[in-house]
C-alpha cells in the first residue's frame, strides 16, 4: 500500500483515485508517504471542515469558505503553496457540472505543477472525463499478520475500556 502511493506522489501524478472504505489506513498512508518527501505540503478537504492542513487534524488550520467543493478546488487553483491535495468523499459532488470542471481544472494545473489530488472516496466510479487519466489505487486486504495485529490492538482496546480475558493461540 505505501511503496505504491508513495511511488505515485514521487511521480507526480495529477489524479490519484483511492476507493476505499478505510479512509483513516489511507490518510495515514498518505501522510507517511507524503513525509518522506521533501518539503511536500498537504491539504486536505472534506465537506464538513473544508480545507485543511493535511498533516494535521487541528479545526484552527480549516481555511474559511473551503467546505463547498468547488469553492475549495478554486482556492487550490489560486494558492501555490501544496504539493498534494486529498480529497474525501468529492466523488458524489461531481454530478455538478461546475464542481466537475474545477476538478478537471485543478488537474490540469496540478499536472503542469508537478503536484497531485488525491481522491479517496467508499465511491468506487469515477465520471468517464476523470477515469481516463486517474490513477487507480486498489488496497489489497489485510494479509495473516496485519489481521494478527488488527485483532491484537482490537483486544487491547476492549481490556482497557473494560478488562476482559480472552486465551487464544496461534493454531486457533
Amino acid at each position: 500500500d505505501l511503496q505504491n502511493i508513495t511511488k505515485l506522489l514521487d511521480a507526480q501524478h495529477a489524479c490519484v483515485f483511492i476507493p476505499t472504505f478505510e479512509e483513516e489506513h489511507v490518510t495515514d498512508l498518505i501522510t507517511v508517504a507524503a513525509l518522506k518527501r521533501a518539503n511536500c505540503k498537504v491539504v486536505s478537504w472534506t465537506t464538513v471542515g473544508g480545507l485543511r492542513n493535511g498533516l494535521m487534524d487541528d479545526p484552527r488550520s480549516e481555511i474559511k469558505d473551503t467546505c463547498n467543493p468547488a469553492a475549495a478546488m478554486v482556492y487550490l487553483l489560486n494558492n501555490e503553496t501544496w504539493n498534494v491535495a486529498v480529497m474525501m468523499d468529492l466523488v458524489g459532488f461531481l454530478e455538478d457540472e461546475r464542481t466537475l470542471r474545477a476538478l478537471r481544472e485543478l488537474l490540469t494545473r496540478a499536472s503542469v505543477r508537478g503536484r497531485s489530488v488525491v481522491l479517496v472516496d467508499h465511491r468506487d466510479t469515477l465520471p468517464a472525463v476523470l477515469a481516463s487519466y486517474a490513477h487507480r489505487v486498489e488496497l489489497p486486504l489485510p494479509g495473516e499478520v496485519e489481521l494478527e495485529a488488527i485483532v491484537r490492538a482490537q483486544l487491547r482496546q476492549m481490556n482497557q475500556e473494560r478488562k476482559i480475558e480472552v486465551r487464544v493461540t496461534r493454531q486457533d
